[in-house]
């Protein structure tokens, strides 16, 4: 083999390293494209985790006053029922007192002479 056979080689040898350094250097930059992308999808899934955090604090937060206002309105519905309640008590009351007084007289003045 002489000179020009051992360079001819290398040239080959060289192109085909070259070609193969090319080849890397696009994979790695199609990969590093890729993990950009990935980061972007990375980073706006955090994000939206963080809202959803915050909706759901927010959730509760109007949960318990709208189980505030529940309970208030419950109380304030259960108010006049209570109040008759109270006066039908008080009505049956009074009737069942007179009836007895009825009674009570009646019955005293058919013993007395």
């Amino acid at each position: 083999m002489n000179v020009e056979d051992q360079i001819l080689e290398i040239n080959k040898t060289l192109a085909a390293c070259e070609k193969e350094h090319q080849d890397f250097n696009r994979r790695l930059n199609n990969h590093a494209e890729e993990l950009r992308s990935l980061r972007n999808i990375f980073v706006t899934l955090e994000k939206q985790g963080n809202a959803i955090e915050r909706m759901g604090r927010s959730l509760d937060r109007v949960e318990k006053k709208v189980d505030n206002v529940d309970e208030r309105v419950e109380s304030l519905e259960r108010e006049p029922g209570e109040k008759w309640k109270k006066i039908t008590w008080e009505v049956l009351k009074y009737i069942l007192l007179a009836a007895i007084g009825g009674f009570g007289g009646w019955f005293l003045k058919t013993l007395a002479p």
